[in-house]
């Protein structure tokens, strides 16, 4: 009998190629995680109304306990009439939740929705960025099981339920995930495999804008996106390719503007009230002197530290005294003029952004179902040895952070003399791209302290982690390939 099993898995193994086995095993394990009970998610904290008005949808009537923080739901009402309530959320996200509730009234209800919908089509993306991704990996490697590790590796990295459980969620990170990892997996495709065209091109357009317009927050990286896509394109001599590029550029960097701007009311409030309050002023010692700057009074120093939805506040965040003299007299740019006119307070928010860079689940939001009997805002461990490690073993702070950055622009900065000296383009451009996605997660670092500061920071800076997961994975490819190198030559 065992004979037969190992004669069985060695005949799978040699049909299923390590990209389609990652396909797999991502659906396998996301469905245990999101489908099977105990069904796993993230709980609300707070957030959910933003874009569950803007799409028909809203908590259905259950205890106070159940709708905050502490538990998952995955049942929401959808509004069977004229919806009152106003936009509140410009966001990609919107695309994916209006397609999966076009799924949930053919198959399931009118008018509840299953979250689980919501979480299947974004595993689904999930997975075919897996695939691309580890096709593109593995094609460096001449060993077969070194790629079938590379697999396995992937696997335990973005399968992870920390990332995974915000699929079954209304947080910007659920769409994030996927479609940052699948837009990565294209353009990486698309220049490993000498598929660069002008379709081909739009394509990444399209999976990359519901990427950077899931979140207001990404709006600066339509810049980077910008500068990627006329990179790529310049590399040819086709002039269709260049004046399309230019085109797609042109619409990131509008739409970068576009999702800046619309952040206004309640997000500017919010987001200034913890830039101000979790971030300037926090830990100071003469706090009076920092608002003095600001041509704020001195007796809003009592402010230092709360946070917006603070239950008994020191004065409310919308007392008309704050908006007149306190909102009024700060804005985005002034402190980003502060921090870089003080170090030392731009090193303390650094510090604060890196101390949380590599926790990739929040802690403040529950994981179950109430029905499951856990306690309030209990975690779920299935499938959670990455983000474990991460969490406990990973150095924090701002040191590790510049040790880490240090070591890969080195290596990378001999990745490009060697391909420069061998007009190597396809690995100068695959070079480019990663250079992309670090300072597409070094981006949130500086956004999250500077416009809201320590407040829910884990969350804020989501895709860093991301990032780093990837160039992780890149770095063993790298490693790996040139030990087989080596050994080439050796022989």
């Amino acid at each position: 009998m065992n004979k037969r099993i190992k004669r069985a898995l060695f005949a799978l193994g040699q049909r299923i190629s390590p990209q389609l086995l990652t396909f797999f095993l991502i659906l396998i394990i996301g469905g245990i995680t999101l489908f099977i009970r105990p069904i796993i998610g993230v709980a609300d904290n707070g957030d959910y109304f933003r874009i569950m008005s803007s799409n028909d949808l809203y908590h259905l009537p259950i205890e106070e306990d159940e709708k905050i923080l502490g538990y998952f739901n995955k049942d929401y009402g959808i509004y069977e009439y004229y919806n009152e309530s106003e936009t509140l959320l410009i966001s990609t996200q919107s695309f994916f939740i209006k397609l999966a509730l076009g799924i949930n009234q053919i198959f399931y209800s009118n008018k509840i929705f299953d979250i689980r919908f919501l979480g299947g089509l974004l595993l689904f993306v999930h997975s075919i960025a897996g695939y691309l991704l580890v096709k593109v990996f593995t094609s460096y490697l001449k060993k077969e099981r070194l790629k079938y590790l590379i697999s396995l590796l992937y696997v335990v990295i973005f399968c992870d339920t920390g990332y995974i459980s915000y699929f079954n969620s209304f947080y910007g990170e659920g769409v994030v995930v996927p479609t940052f990892l699948l837009s990565i997996g294209i353009i990486l495709y698309i220049i490993r495999f000498n598929k660069i065209n002008l379709l081909n091109l739009i394509l990444f357009s399209c999976i990359v804008f519901l990427f950077f317009g899931a979140k207001q927050q990404l709006a600066p990286i339509g810049i980077l996106i910008a500068i990627l896509i006329l990179r790529v394109a310049f590399s040819t001599k086709d002039k269709i390719i260049r004046a399309g590029s230019i085109a797609l550029s042109i619409i990131f960097v509008v739409s970068a503007l576009f999702f800046y701007k619309s952040i206004k009311g309640d997000f500017d409030y919010i987001n200034r009230f913890h830039a101000m309050n979790r971030g300037v002023l926090l830990h100071e010692n003469d706090p009076e002197k920092i608002l003095k700057y600001f041509g704020i009074e001195g007796s809003y120093s009592l402010l230092e530290g709360e946070i917006f939805y603070e239950e008994t506040p020191s004065i409310s965040p919308y007392d008309e005294r704050l908006l007149e003299n306190f909102y009024n007299k700060y804005s985005i740019g002034s402190i980003i003029k502060y921090y870089t006119t003080h170090p030392s307070a731009l090193k303390k928010v650094l510090d604060m952004g890196f101390s949380k860079a590599y926790e990739i689940r929040p802690e403040a939001m529950g994981n179950f179902e109430k029905i499951e009997g856990k306690e309030f805002g209990a975690k779920s461990n299935f499938f959670v040895l990455w983000s474990s490690l991460k969490k406990f073993i990973m150095p924090k702070g701002l040191l590790f952070a510049i040790v880490y950055s240090g070591v890969y622009f080195i290596y990378s900065f001999k990745r490009y003399k060697k391909a420069f000296n061998n007009k190597d383009k396809k690995s100068i451009l695959i070079e480019d791209c990663f250079i992309y996605v670090y300072l597409a997660g070094l981006s949130q670092i500086f956004t999250s302290v500077i416009g809201a500061g320590d407040a829910d920071l884990s969350k804020h800076v989501f895709l860093f982690n991301l990032t780093f997961d990837l160039m992780l994975i890149n770095f063993i490819i790298q490693m790996i390939n040139n030990s087989e190198r080596k050994l080439t030559k050796d022989e």
